[in-house]
């Protein structure tokens, strides 16, 4: 009895070893489970970011300082109304060095008849694109659809130094806009 006693002990004492070092992986992970493609945050898209503008667009207020039909300059037509979402507006106010994250700035671009043309935004997201503020861009017809966006954004500026990243590069210690900033 004492020889099958001491074996089962050792087994014993082992499997209580080993799940006491997987507690403490766990306990160092901090009790999160890894990071898997299902749980990583989904890429800005055009089709995103214009639905979320369309739902919330009543919303959203004047930019401070700006106001109704004023004149504006390509791209952006003849006359912009620029209006911000409640997080951007939250950094102008606070007056923060940068806009805070899911800020989204929106240009209604109006032709010299005054006729509606499209929007053309700005939406922050962290870890979008650092060389360029985090901003990402898009110019949207008057039904929504994409004119132009994030990667071909991005290319225009890298190949050719041209379109909304070039031109906003011009205020980029304002946090790369033209509408008064947050400073």
């Amino acid at each position: 009895m004492r020889r099958l006693c001491i074996p089962v002990l050792v087994v014993v004492f082992i499997g209580l070893i080993f799940a006491c070092a997987q507690k403490k992986t766990d306990e160092n992970a901090g009790g999160m489970t890894p990071v898997s493609e299902e749980t990583m945050p989904a890429t800005v898209n055009a089709a995103d970011v214009f639905k979320m503008m369309d739902e919330n667009m009543a919303a959203y207020t004047l930019f401070p300082g700006s106001t109704e039909m004023m004149p504006g300059k390509s791209p952006h037509g003849a006359f912009v109304t620029v209006l911000v979402n409640d997080i951007a507006l939250k950094s102008i106010e606070e007056k923060k060095a940068t806009f805070d994250d899911e800020s989204l700035i929106v240009k209604e671009n109006y032709g010299a008849d005054k006729a509606f043309g499209g929007y053309t935004i700005m939406y922050k997201e962290a870890g979008y694109y650092p060389e360029g503020g985090d901003w990402y861009w898009a110019k949207f017809d008057e039904k929504g659809t994409a004119a132009l966006e994030g990667d071909a954004v991005k290319t225009m500026f890298t190949e050719k130094n041209e379109g909304c990243i070039a031109c906003h590069a011009q205020v980029k210690d304002k946090d790369w806009v033209f509408t008064g900033g947050t400073k």
